[in-house]
């Protein structure tokens, strides 16, 4: 039975039994005293220890979960004896390889340190073994070929990791990933910053080409850079407006910003205080909570703020995961609000007028011109609040032909509701005014509800019955009230007020108004030449009055059941 120990390596927590612990430690202690002088001794040993935590995973990923003594010495002939690191081991052969080559193989990564935009041709040149300035002027000519070479580059710069580490440069550029290895090249790396700062030339020296290439990508990238932060300026700008929209949207909904032309379904004729509540934090959660994380992402981006604590980000995750439940249930409880309606059909007793000619007109709402808040308003819906009632401007007047010989009056009334008696309740604290003088009938353009009613689709309209024979005149102003009422000529509901509409066996129709009828309609829209044209068992022949084709028409002749009829007509 061997005794354990818990350790970090390269910051990886670790098992290890304690012989091997003692034997790891002597070994990176040595390291550390060869390296005394060395530059970047700190970085060289935190690289090491890096690669020693990527071994150990490798073997604990096949095998049990605790570093043994053996995988330690594994490691240690792979990476090389302190001496060797050092260069101090008199014993080595000239042109011997520290440390074991089983590691040295090719890995495919994109090259920072020699990079025009992302370092993808260094990367693939190194693994190829070509330079890479064939790779970016392959690439470049590429984009000539419908975008081919850019869309190729940006895939690439997705998917290939960057070599980061010092192992991962080495496993780039095939070289075996050794201590040694490690050390010369962070070395390396070091004397280059420094003759870099002191202004002498570098070890790496590059091609004039190379140069170029750098300049080129150094212009591409500032000028990425710049539209990237014009238009990241500009999505946060939009984003700062979008919250200031949510935030007057929420005080509307609320009832704290008077005035505001807020939708009937956000406001609380729509949804009752616990619907109300419910919702305003809701949207104001799922909506609010990623356009705020959008819009500190795009301020950290822009000026280089500190990134959100993981904690915060975490607790605005779980916030909206709650708003967006809450949304999901209000939703649902307000749609189980519709679910059953009701309907109540009445007929109103009206007064017959003397002749035999009604007139229909507009009944205004008391009120609705001043001392109202207008709530909601469109060409097909509004509301208003006045006084203790609201008024919704919503009723629908048809005409249709009546059983008897009496004008009547059919109201009828509809609602929704959760059940259907509750739908049954809603109806009748519908308040429709009626008012009739004589032959003049007056009906409402809306219907009151009493003030604190919720809306849940109450609907009034009128059916107006009128007996064979007797007529109702249209006033001017009555097509806010009648609704696609069918009549003989087809005539639109906007162009029958002001006119006196009979009630005859083909329908509604307004005699000696020159009106055309549907049958005349028929012909206009399907002659438009000279021809024959045959509507409800009729045939009518179509010829032009030009003088010139009166006597082509002499000739129009019509076969009907074996017999020649000669006919001819020159009406237009």
């Amino acid at each position: 039975m061997n005794k354990t120990v818990t350790v970090n390596i390269g910051g990886s927590v670790f098992h290890i039994e304690e012989h091997a612990y003692e034997q790891l430690k002597q070994y990176l202690d040595a390291l550390r005293r060869q390296l005394s002088g060395s530059e970047g001794r700190d970085e060289i040993l935190q690289d090491i220890e890096s690669r020693l935590a990527e071994m150990f995973n490798e073997k604990l990923q096949h095998a049990r979960q605790v570093i043994t003594q053996a995988q330690v010495s594994e490691a240690m002939e792979i990476m090389g004896r302190p001496e060797q690191v050092a260069g101090t081991d008199i014993n080595e052969e000239p042109g011997a390889t520290t440390g074991s080559t089983s590691s040295s193989y090719k890995r495919l990564y994109r090259d920072a340190d020699d990079k025009v935009i992302g370092g993808v041709c260094s990367g693939i040149s190194h693994y190829i073994g070509i330079d890479p300035v064939w790779l970016r002027l392959a690439f470049a000519a590429a984009f000539f070929i419908w975008g081919a070479g850019l869309w190729l580059y940006i895939i690439l710069l997705i998917i290939l990791p960057k070599a980061r580490t010092t192992a991962e440069k080495l496993e780039m550029k095939g070289q075996p990933v050794t201590a040694k290895s490690i050390k010369d090249t962070i070395e390396e790396e070091v004397f280059d910053i420094k003759a870099r700062l002191s202004g002498e030339k570098p070890k790496n020296n590059r091609s004039a080409v190379s140069n170029f290439f750098d300049a080129l990508g150094a212009i591409l990238v500032a000028g990425i850079k710049f539209i990237v932060g014009f238009f990241g300026a500009i999505i946060t700008l939009v984003l700062g407006a979008l919250l200031l929209a949510l935030f007057f949207l929420l005080l509307a909904m609320a009832g704290w910003l008077p005035g505001a032309d807020v939708p009937v379904f956000l406001t609380k004729y729509f949804l009752d205080p616990v619907h109300l509540n419910a919702g305003i934090i809701s949207v104001g959660i799922v909506v609010g909570v990623p356009l705020l994380l959008l819009l500190n992402k795009l301020i950290q981006r822009l000026f280089k703020t500190p990134k959100l604590p993981k904690p915060v980000r975490l607790t605005a995750i779980s916030i909206w995961f709650f708003g967006a439940v809450m949304a999901s249930f209000t939703t649902l409880s307000i749609t189980r609000e519709f679910r059953h309606s009701a309907t109540q059909k009445n007929i109103i007793p009206i007064q017959q007028p003397t002749g035999d000619t009604l007139d229909l007109e507009v009944l205004p709402m008391e009120g609705d011109v001043s001392g109202g808040i207008v709530i909601s308003s469109s060409p097909d819906f509004e509301i208003t609040e006045k006084g203790d009632s609201m008024i919704f401007y919503d009723v629908k007047v048809d005409i249709q032909r009546a059983a008897g010989r009496e004008f009547e009056l059919v109201r009828i009334c509809s609602a929704k509701g959760n059940t259907g008696k509750v739908a049954q309740s809603r109806i009748s604290s519908i308040g429709v005014p009626i008012n009739q003088t004589d032959s003049r009938l007056l009906l409402p353009e809306g219907f009151f509800l009493p003030s604190g009613s919720l809306y849940r689709g109450q609907e009034v309209s009128f059916v107006l019955k009128v007996p064979d024979g007797k007529s109702v005149f249209i006033s001017e102003g009555s097509e806010v009230i009648i609704y696609d009422i069918k009549n003989v000529t087809n005539t639109l509901d906007e162009d029958m007020t002001g006119k006196t509409w009979t009630m005859t066996p083909a329908g509604l129709e307004c005699i000696g108004c020159g009106l055309p009828t549907l049958e005349d309609e028929d012909i206009k829209n399907t002659v438009k030449e000279e021809g024959v044209v045959i509507i409800d068992e009729k045939i009518r022949v179509k010829v032009p009055s030009d003088s010139t084709k009166r006597e082509e028409a002499k000739d129009v002749r019509i076969r009907v059941g074996g017999k020649e009829i000669i006919h001819v007509s020159t009406e237009e």
